[in-house]
């Protein structure tokens, strides 16, 4: 398995042990709520991200525009920051 690759196949990427997204930019919205909100889809490679144990997603605001669920997605990670139960 690659140390480090630009692009690689979904089973490479779901059997990593951490996967790391990052998107900028209004042209990517579209994008990223169809691989977070959306279903698993070949339609949608990045949708796959959904059943990774470690995925860390990481946007910007205008990226973030057309999700859905944004307001849950900051109540549960406010500031991007995991919150630690009990």
């Amino acid at each position: 398995m690659p140390r480090f690759a630009i692009t690689m196949g979904i089973a490479t990427i779901l059997r990593s042990r951490h996967a790391v997204l990052l998107a900028t930019g209004t042209k990517k919205a579209t994008a990223v709520a169809a691989m977070a909100e959306g279903p698993l889809s070949a339609r949608c490679p990045a949708s796959a991200l959904q059943l990774h144990p470690r995925a860390t997603i990481v946007l910007d605001a205008d990226a973030a525009a057309d999700l859905e669920l944004r307001q849950y997605y900051e109540t549960v990670h406010p500031q991007g920051q995991e919150v630690a139960l009990g």
